[in-house]
């Protein structure tokens, strides 16, 4: 549910809440890239450059895929 409420998709986001979701929440950037795929929307513009959003979730991908193999590394260290 956070990730929806901080996705920027049910409720306009300001202040606090838009910078939580800019740096933590995954959703926000693919939401924001699949509005960039529906062409002129009525209701919702995308915020930010495709190429951000793109750069945004490969930066996420990587930071957790990294932190998944050093999790793995000492875990097998402590074996």
């Amino acid at each position: 549910i956070p990730q929806l409420l901080f996705a920027d998709a049910v409720v306009q986001l300001s202040g606090l809440a838009k910078n939580i979701a800019y740096y933590l929440i995954v959703s926000f950037w693919s939401y924001d890239g699949l509005l960039h795929s529906l062409g002129q929307n009525p209701f919702k513009n995308p915020k930010y450059d495709l190429q951000l959003d793109v750069l945004s979730l490969c930066l996420f991908f990587a930071v957790f895929v990294g932190a998944t193999v050093l999790a793995l590394k000492l875990k097998d260290k402590s074996t």
